[in-house]
C-alpha cells in the first residue's frame, strides 16, 4: 500500500482534492494497484513557516 506524503503550503479544499485525484492517478497506473489500496498525505505549513531562497514566503 503506498502512502504517498505531501510537505507544501496550504490549499483550499478544491486543489486539495484535484492534488490528491491527480496524485492517486499516476500512483495507480504506475504500480498498477487499485484506488483502495493507495493513501495521500498532506502536511500544510503555513507560509511563515517556509522559507525559500534565504527568504520566508508570508515576506515575498
Amino acid at each position: 500500500m503506498p502512502i504517498v506524503t505531501i510537505q507544501a503550503r496550504a490549499l483550499p479544499v478544491e486543489k486539495k482534492r484535484d492534488l490528491v485525484a491527480k496524485v492517486t492517478d499516476v500512483v495507480e497506473e504506475t504500480y498498477e494497484l487499485p484506488r483502495e489500496a493507495i493513501t495521500v498525505l498532506i502536511q500544510e505549513y503555513p507560509a511563515e513557516n517556509i522559507g525559500v531562497a534565504g527568504q520566508l514566503i508570508s515576506d515575498r
